[in-house]
């Protein structure tokens, strides 16, 4: 990434509908982090559904004992985007962001924040941990740091 760059956006190659301007609405919004909420066509193609779930605020389970092997990480008190939908917020606070489309405030990367390879939540120097890792650890690195990510819930792009 060259020094005049400003912004960056992650596309995954399987989104095929974008609204005119959103890119545009984005940038515009002057926040660190955005995504819209990506669907997908039911197979009646009268309907959507969500499809990228990890976009999400709220609560995830935790770990209660480094030695408990047989934890799963999972949803405690979890609102996807899809609870957003259709009412007045242009943007919602988001915990979490998935990857289909992501702009990212180009210095914010410069700063080291970027999709983790290990799991960060429940991480010590003994053991791995067990949340928060690729897009979803996203969030995490970009909060120690003090930016935020956000969801568009009425900008819909379409996945494959």
């Amino acid at each position: 990434m060259e020094l005049w760059h400003q912004h960056v956006v992650w596309l995954d190659a399987d989104v095929h509908k974008i609204p005119s301007g959103l890119l545009k609405r984005m940038i515009r919004s002057g926040l660190d982090i955005v995504e819209p909420m990506c669907v997908r066509t039911k197979a009646s193609g009268k309907d959507w559904y969500e499809y990228d779930l990890n976009a999400w605020v709220g609560q995830r389970n935790v770990r209660r004992s480094a030695r408990d092997s047989n934890f799963v990480p999972g949803d405690s008190s979890v609102q996807r985007m899809r609870q957003f939908h259709g009412k007045e917020e242009t943007f919602v606070p988001l915990d979490s962001v998935g990857g289909t489309m992501l702009y990212v405030k180009a210095d914010i990367h410069r700063q080291g924040v970027l999709f983790p390879v290990h799991h960060l939540i429940g991480s010590e120097w003994a053991s791995e941990g067990y949340d928060g890792i690729e897009t979803e650890g996203l969030c995490y690195v970009a909060h120690f740091l003090g930016f935020k990510c956000w969801g568009m819930p009425n900008d819909l792009i379409y996945h494959i």
